[in-house]
């Protein structure tokens, strides 16, 4: 007797699970996306702009991935699955880490409040 798994299929149910969860990806979570998508560290970290030396080190667990970065290489691994959804798709394709990584150059306008206007009118 022995059991008909399709590991193909597992894999990937894996995967659609890692994408949704709440949390940040661990370095297991991440190096299973990377080998999902047979890629090798140099491949994976140029990807998000960074080293292999960065990846290992996210896979090892002595960093921990950005939050920017992990909502990037979930929108990256939708992107790798084709996935249809219109609205995905034009969101996907306008951003990029650099966007996601770095502020606005803009400076913020200030808030002008008049103190002795607001205490007439209380």
């Amino acid at each position: 007797w022995a059991m008909d798994i399709n590991f193909n299929k597992l894999r990937l149910t894996v995967l659609h699970h890692l994408l949704l969860k709440a949390e940040i990806l661990s370095g297991a979570e991440l190096k299973f996306i990377r080998q999902f998508l047979n890629m090798t560290t140099t491949e994976f970290g140029n990807i998000f702009e960074v080293s292999h030396v960065s990846v290992l080190n996210w896979e090892k667990g002595v960093n921990q991935i950005a939050s920017t970065t992990d909502i990037y290489l979930r929108l990256y691994v939708l992107d790798q699955l084709r996935v249809k959804d219109k609205e995905f798709r034009t969101f996907y394709s306008n951003i990029t880490h650099t966007k996601l990584a770095k502020p606005k150059a803009e400076k913020p306008s200030p808030l002008l409040i008049d103190i002795h206007e607001e205490l007439k009118t209380a």
